[in-house]
């Protein structure tokens, strides 16, 4: 062998960013709100990405979503040191489906149940309540004496809204 001679020398390791990361499942067309706090207050860059690239921002994203499904992002976070952390997220979009029914013809003062569809775990209101025997659920019975306009308002567990006439 060959021998070299010991050379000593000082580098710096500098940390990685730190995030605490918050977000909502949430339903179509609504926004969902993003938010990313950066623990050591290191963070120069945030690159959020949606499943179209990587694209430049802050620590804050609105996103909406146009169909319910399975969903998920990236956040790459960088410090000033070219330092990086990385965040893969899942989250799931929902909807609300449910709707008043058809325009129905009722013979005067004989009830028919109005036939709307949604399902369980959805809370309902019938406007108005006139002739309706409880206006909270999904298929009240109406017994009317006139010509009427229904709005059903519904909204499921997971907060989605759906408005609808019949």
């Amino acid at each position: 062998g060959c021998r070299s001679e010991v050379e000593e020398k000082d580098f710096t390791v500098n940390p990685k960013p730190s995030i605490a990361l918050s977000m909502n499942d949430s339903c179509v067309y609504k926004d969902i709100y993003y938010s990313a706090r950066d623990l050591m207050n290191n963070v120069s860059n945030w690159y959020w990405d949606f499943g179209n690239g990587l694209h430049k921002g802050g620590n804050a994203v609105t996103k909406k979503f146009p169909r319910e499904g399975n969903q998920s992002f990236t956040l790459i976070t960088e410090t000033d040191k070219g330092c990086k952390d990385t965040i893969n997220r899942a989250f799931t979009i929902y909807d609300n489906d449910s709707y008043a029914g058809s325009d129905t013809l009722v013979a005067r003062n004989q009830p028919v149940f109005l036939n709307a569809k949604g399902g369980h775990d959805i809370t309902y209101k019938w406007s108005p309540a006139v002739g309706l025997d409880n206006p909270n659920i999904e298929k009240p019975v109406a017994i009317l004496d006139r010509d009427i306009e229904y709005t059903l308002y519904s909204i499921t567990n997971k907060g989605c809204e759906h408005r609808s006439n019949i």
